[in-house]
């Protein structure tokens, strides 16, 4: 599988991949990129008339992230709530 993650321009060029505890999804920070992708691996049946078809597709979202990240940790807490931190050390915040 490959997904394209710029549309031309200055390449974005992925530098850490995270795996998400207890399912089929990952998240990916790059260079040149001010968001977080999450790239989650969902179920579909296979196409019967294609013997090499594929029995799950890709789905990705783009979760902001307000800068180029540096870094992404991954952790459901006791809740079972889903939580991506993602350091963004090159922005500033006024109040």
């Amino acid at each position: 599988m490959s997904i394209r993650l710029d549309l031309g321009g200055t390449a974005v060029v992925p530098r850490q991949v995270v795996f998400a505890p207890g399912s089929a999804s990952a998240y990916v920070r790059s260079d040149h990129a001010r968001d977080v992708l999450q790239v989650a691996l969902e179920p579909q049946p296979p196409d019967p008339s294609n013997p090499g078809d594929n029995d799950f597709r890709a789905v990705v979202a783009e979760l902001g992230a307000g800068g180029g990240p540096s870094d992404v940790a991954v952790y459901d807490d006791a809740g079972g709530r889903r939580v991506v931190l993602a350091a963004t050390p090159d922005t500033t915040r006024s109040s």
